[in-house]
C-alpha cells in the first residue's frame, strides 16, 4: 500500500511473489508499471485510497507498507488500519515501517512522526495484534550532510473481530 513508484513491489515479485502495487497517484503507477516491464517481472498496480481500499475484502495475505502511514492524519491512520484488516485475510500479516517521534524537530526538514502509542491504540483499535515494534535508525549522506532518521518498524498479526 502506498507503492509509489514501485521498488518494493518489484523486488518482491522478483523473488517469487504475487504482489500488487496499490498507490493513490496513478502519475507513479504509470511509472511503475514501466519500471516491472523493464524489470521483467508482474505487479498488478492499482489507484485506490489506503484509507478505504474498495474492492479488496479479503484479497491479501500480508499487507506491506514502507513509509506510508506516517503521511496520515490520524483520522487516516484510524481508516486506513480499518481498510487495511478489511482488505486481508484471517491470519494476514501487516509489515508497516514509519518515521518515529524519536526524530528531533527540523523546521528545515519537517518529517511526520508516529508514536509507539499511536501505534498500538490505531493498529490495536483496528483488530491488529502487535507481534513485534521495534525502533530503527537509518543513516544516509544527503547533499554531503550526515542525516539520521529514526523508524519503527512493526509486524502485526491480523485478528478476527467478532
Amino acid at each position: 500500500i502506498g507503492c509509489g513508484l514501485g521498488d518494493n513491489a518489484i523486488y518482491l515479485a522478483q523473488q517469487g511473489f504475487d504482489v500488487t502495487g496499490l498507490d493513490i497517484s496513478p502519475t507513479a503507477l504509470i511509472t511503475a508499471e514501466h519500471r516491472a516491464k523493464d524489470a521483467g517481472v508482474h505487479v498488478t498496480f492499482a489507484v485506490t485510497d489506503s484509507t478505504k481500499l474498495e474492492g479488496y475484502t479479503d484479497a491479501f495475505d500480508t499487507i506491506v507498507d514502507s513509509g506510508m502511514f506516517h503521511c496520515l492524519d490520524d483520522d487516516a491512520k484510524r481508516s486506513y488500519a480499518a481498510a487495511a484488516h478489511r482488505a486481508t485475510r484471517p491470519g494476514a500479516t501487516l509489515l508497516l515501517s514509519c518515521f518515529s517521534d524519536a526524530n528531533p524537530t527540523n523546521e528545515d526538514w519537517p518529517r511526520p512522526a508516529v508514536s509507539e502509542q499511536t501505534l498500538r491504540d490505531v493498529l490495536g483499535g483496528a483488530g491488529w495484534d502487535i507481534e513485534s515494534l521495534e525502533p530503527a535508525t537509518w543513516r544516509r549522506e544527503i547533499d554531503g550532510k550526515e542525516v539520521e532518521m529514526a523508524f519503527w518498524y512493526v509486524r502485526a498479526q491480523r485478528r478476527t473481530l467478532a
